[in-house]
């Protein structure tokens, strides 16, 4: 069994929110949701790409058998 990497695990959490909170819309947004939106859409896909990379990586030890591309 792998041992969880909490700072991944909360890093993950916290992008899950800031995206739900991205899409969601309302029609008369004040205007820090609109300042904190437009933040959030800067860094939430390029975060998510390295949590994926360093994930894949990270599970491509010679305990999983998997090769590393």
């Amino acid at each position: 069994m792998y041992k969880r990497i909490q700072t991944v695990d909360c890093m993950s959490v916290l992008m899950m929110i800031l995206v739900i909170m991205g899409h969601c819309m309302f029609s008369e947004a004040p205007a820090w949701y609109r300042a904190g939106r437009t933040h959030v859409y800067v860094f939430h896909m390029s975060v998510f790409m390295c949590v994926s990379g360093f994930l894949v990586t990270y599970s491509c030890s010679k305990e999983t058998g998997l090769r590393r591309v």
